[in-house]
């Protein structure tokens, strides 16, 4: 198995503060959070998180909004 992200502990997606059906969690866990450092520096939260310290809590790592774009709408 591969590392998980850095983040993985403290993730509101992992942690059930967003809840999500359990096909799209174990998507996302298998995509992003389990895959290696290759595949989780691909999550947009980890990118926002990386930037910032922190991520909106309706952002998915799957969104079509880049870093960036998140930062200036949500004025982090």
């Amino acid at each position: 198995m591969e590392e998980p992200c850095v983040y993985y502990n403290t993730c509101p997606i992992l942690t059930g503060k967003i809840q999500l059906e359990e096909k799209r969690l174990n998507d996302y866990k298998s995509r992003f959070c389990n895959a290696g450092k290759d595949s989780w520096s691909k999550c947009i939260r980890f990118q926002v998180r990386e930037i910032v310290g922190r991520c909106p809590l309706d952002i998915m790592p799957d969104a079509s909004m880049s870093p960036e774009e998140i930062i200036e709408k949500y004025d982090l």
